[in-house]
């Protein structure tokens, strides 16, 4: 079967599209795992600059 213009258009533009989408969807992805990692730094921060407060009031004791 020999196919038409308007087919291979249309298939073009839906390999296009699906492309498209692939690619949108692997940056929503990667968007998405920078924000999981924004959150796990926020809910660790006080911890963290618990850390580093008590090593500096050791610090300054220790001088």
């Amino acid at each position: 079967m020999v196919s038409t213009l308007d087919e291979e258009v249309a298939l073009m533009a839906t390999e296009l599209i699906n492309w498209i989408y692939d690619k949108a969807s692997l940056e929503i992805e990667t968007i998405g795992y920078y924000e999981l990692q924004f959150h796990v730094l926020q809910a660790n921060l006080p911890e963290k600059l618990w850390h580093i407060l008590e090593a500096q009031l050791a610090k300054w004791t220790m001088t």
